[in-house]
């Protein structure tokens, strides 16, 4: 890799070892929102937007080629606190939380970099080890339980925790939004148009919205132009506070390295008001006719891609940051260009876990195009994640998007599917998780006559769930639709400025996404498959006496366990038998998730996919009928159970490919592992590129690889800091192995290692 890329990731190394820093971008919004409180809303908001970026410490690394960071948000807190006095404060909260019976549960635990982002006052690691320490102390409580609690705890931010929270069904999730203590929304979970800003600048984009204010009275648009007008205005201040950049502050770019500038301080700006998830959408369109108008060498191009790479992993910024290559263009044509082979030799160069690349394969993708994607796949960092075109342009337009659009779609987040510069930020509804249904079908004293009739319960089961939490969680998106704004982020949504309206309140082409999470696939299929066998066809036990043995966690009955884990066909293996039920789980959910709309329209878009919710859920869940013993992961998004697809991968991908991934426009994630130089040769990569049109023309939406020996992983378990380089793809992310928890590095383990 190029020195001044290596340069950088060493200085961001010595960043993220600097010891505990205390974010002060709540601090700043605070002090911005009350001086204004008696402004209208989106005012408020522009102010508060404008004083972050006018205090926002400037910070400049050593021999930078792109410059725009988020570090000085996180400036050194003073004094250390110490590791008793953290663990004494942990103590107290949760013996007073325990006094007054208060509810403890395992939550959505925050990885590494959503922790650290947060700006909480203790380091990571801390945290993890004072868990550790009370769970031993408060035997009544799980270590997860006690983590989950003290990291709201710890926190400062009110972007986690400012929203009313109810039970749902065991889990939490956002329902009602306090006007008040909703201090704060922003570019979250969006894919702006970033071609936007390079063709006209700040400055033009703020001419445009100070003509559109001429012709538009006073009320709710002429408070969003003001709004826009605001945060525009600071946006090119804020970029004139970076020395030599200021001929970027208000015009267009010019070149293929002033392109990539005034990208990446579009990108931080929004990271900086607090935008986490943010997806660069269509990188290899947009930025293309910089690089063909401009006379730079493909090496010099290459440097500024490795360094743009390399800064989108500064410490603390926001993730999970997705970029989408390949695929075709809006009117059907392959829109690989020389740009999208540059940004895999960048990712494969740079070899860290942002930004999360996504691969988009058209109809007719180039032979070329295949090859370099599997040298990004064989560099062994879990890049990058490959999409068919064939069913996601299919699942938007069957959802109501037009095609043109549907052809256009980026990858946001893990694998969110959303259409790029046109929608709001994406919403995420509730998680819907198939194991905990089937045990609660499982418990209900219904007499089954047969295994048919248990699965029509299971499924309608299902349904209710679905109703009753959408019903539930429509209030939210409501309440987001009177009270939230975001000027700046809206400015760069098509329609808002014409409309006159922010993207929360009907501004952008589309309504906003509301994705529902389907978890825990394969889990919910082998436990079918064996209650079909044992319970209903075979009558070995009763379903009486099966809930028993479950309940009981499988206590004196090893031998069944070893039993329903070894000697029942499992999905991932190309059993029909088995397949189907996996197929019709999947179709039964995404079609009852589609017959649902928004209060304002918004799309209800079902996904396959996990983040790490599988393995929280898991940790809440007690047995299930396959053989998996309680506080166990669940199967990750729509892959087999880790270690069940013992078969090979063809088999493994036969399988999936039985589901009809159409029915699912929110997003898929299969995760796979490879043996470790599989692709060093010529043979293994033959086999696998006919294997991956095998997938896609069979029926595949999605698929990524880990390549990273499972010895080699079980010894970055024991000695991390001799492995801190090593990046795996979890569920639809990458991360460095040494920043996630202990379950998750097992569950990664755990995988089996296909052979093809």
């Amino acid at each position: 890799m190029f020195e001044s890329a290596e340069r950088l990731k060493r200085q961001f190394a010595e960043a993220d070892q600097a010891g505990v820093r205390l974010s002060i971008r709540e601090k700043l919004i605070r002090e911005a929102l009350e001086p204004h409180k008696n402004k209208p809303r989106q005012l408020r908001r522009a102010e508060a937007f404008k004083y972050l970026l006018e205090k926002t410490p400037i910070h400049r690394y050593d021999g930078e080629l792109i410059a725009g960071s988020i570090i000085g948000l996180f400036p050194l807190l003073t004094p250390q606190p110490s590791f008793d006095s953290l663990l004494e404060e942990a103590d107290s909260h949760i013996a007073g939380l325990l006094e007054k019976n208060h509810a403890f549960n395992t939550g959505r635990a925050l990885m590494e970099h959503d922790f650290d982002y947060r700006g909480c006052r203790l380091q990571y690691e801390d945290l993890k080890e004072i868990s550790r320490i009370l769970s031993g102390k408060y035997k009544t409580l799980s270590c997860q339980a006690i983590f989950s609690t003290l990291q709201q705890f710890f926190s400062i931010s009110p972007q986690i925790y400012s929203t009313t929270t109810k039970a749902l069904g065991g889990t939490k999730s956002l329902l009602k939004v306090d006007a008040e203590s909703f201090l704060w929304n922003s570019a979250n979970h969006l894919a702006v148009n970033y071609g936007k800003v390079l063709k006209h600048g700040f400055g033009g984009l703020r001419e445009k919205a100070l003509k559109l204010r001429l012709s538009t009275s006073d009320g709710e648009a002429g408070e969003f132009y003001d709004a826009v007008e605001i945060c525009l205005t600071a946006a090119s201040n804020y970029i004139r506070r970076y020395e030599g950049c200021g001929h970027l502050a208000e015009a267009p770019a010019k070149s293929f390295r002033d392109a990539l500038q005034l990208f990446w301080f579009t990108h931080i700006i929004m990271a900086t008001a607090g935008g986490i998830a943010l997806a660069a959408g269509r990188f290899d369109q947009y930025m293309l006719p910089y690089l063909q108008a401009d006379k730079i060498s493909s090496g010099e191009a290459l440097e500024l891609l490795c360094n743009l790479w390399v800064r989108f992993n500064e410490p603390r910024i926001g993730a999970v940051q997705n970029l989408t290559i390949g695929g075709m263009t809006g009117n059907g044509q392959d829109g690989v260009n020389d740009l999208t082979y540059l940004c895999l030799e960048a990712a494969n160069a740079v070899a860290m876990p942002y930004p999360n690349l996504s691969a988009r394969f058209s109809y007719n993708p180039p032979e070329k195009y295949f090859d370099a994607c599997i040298d990004t796949v064989a560099s062994g960092h879990g890049q990058p994640a490959l999409f068919n075109d064939k069913i996601f342009v299919k699942a938007l337009e069957k959802s109501g998007f037009d095609l043109h659009d549907a052809r256009n779609y980026c990858v946001m987040g893990c694998v969110e599917i959303m259409i790029p510069e046109k929608m709001p930020s994406w919403e995420f509804g509730p998680s819907f998780r198939f194991p905990q249904i089937l045990l609660r079908t499982l418990r209900e004293k219904t007499n089954y006559h047969n295994f048919s009739g248990f699965l029509f319960k299971f499924k309608q089961n299902l349904f209710a769930e679905i109703d009753r939490l959408f019903a539930i969680s429509k209030d939210r998106y409501r309440d987001l639709r009177k009270i939230g704004c975001d000027p700046f982020g809206s400015a760069l949504i098509d329609n808002c400025l014409e409309r006159g309206r922010d993207f929360y309140r009907g501004g952008a082409v589309y309504p906003a996404a509301i994705g529902a999470w389907g978890v825990g696939l394969g889990t919910a299929t082998d436990s079918l498959f064996v209650l079909k066998k044992l319970v209903f066809d075979e009558k070995e036990l009763t379903v009486d006496e099966f809930l028993e043995v479950v309940n009981d966690d499988f206590f004196n009955h090893e031998l069944l366990r070893q039993r329903l884990i070894n000697r029942i066909h499992k999905f991932g293996n190309d059993v029909n038998e088995v397949d189907s039920l996996a197929a019709g789980i999947a179709d039964a959910f995404c079609r009852h998730v589609l017959k649902h709309r928004g209060p304002d329209g918004e799309f209800y878009l079902p996904l396959l996919a996990s983040y790490i919710a599988h393995v929280n859920a898991g940790n809440s869940l007690g047995a299930t009928p396959d053989g998996r013993k309680a506080g166990a992961p669940l199967s990750d998004a729509a892959s087999p159970v880790q270690g069940r697809d013992v078969s090979g991968l063809t088999a493994a991908l036969n399988s999936v490919c039985k589901i009809n991934f159409s029915n699912a426009p929110g997003g898929v994630a299969v995760n796979f592992k490879l043996p470790e130089g599989f692709l060093n040769n010529r043979t293994g990569r033959e086999r696998f590129k006919a294997l991956l049109k095998a997938y896609f023309c069979g029926g595949g939406a999605q698929v990524v690889f880990n390549l990273v020996a499972t010895k080699t992983l079980r010894e970055a378990v024991d000695n991390p800091e001799a492995y801190r380089n090593i990046v795996v793809r979890v569920a639809g992310f990458n991360e460095f192995f040494h920043k996630l928890d202990r379950k998750l590095q097992l569950e990664i383990i755990s995988r089996n290692e296909q052979i093809i």
